[in-house]
């Protein structure tokens, strides 16, 4: 029992090296390092006119921005999003 609780732990701990979080203009977005792409996860501080960049730029490497969370936005005064 004792072994899998440490496999279990070392394996959720491992995990947070490939998922990093970046903001750009008062929107968070998750970089899915394994992946190679971005998505935007909260923009709740954005506000006004919104444009989404294609990419994401984390530790000299760009990433597309593949998708937008459903509620990323939920408590945002955006006015439009491009």
């Amino acid at each position: 029992m004792k072994k899998l609780f440490l496999f279990i732990t070392l394996l959720t701990l491992g995990m947070g090296v490939w998922a990093q979080e970046v903001t750009v203009n008062n929107v968070r977005y998750t970089i899915d390092i394994s992946a190679g792409s971005a998505f935007v996860y909260r923009g709740d501080d954005a506000s006004g006119a919104l444009t989404i960049p294609s990419t994401v730029r984390y530790n000299g490497k760009d990433y597309p921005v593949t998708s937008i969370g459903a509620n990323a936005f939920y408590l945002s005064g955006l006015t439009s999003v491009v």
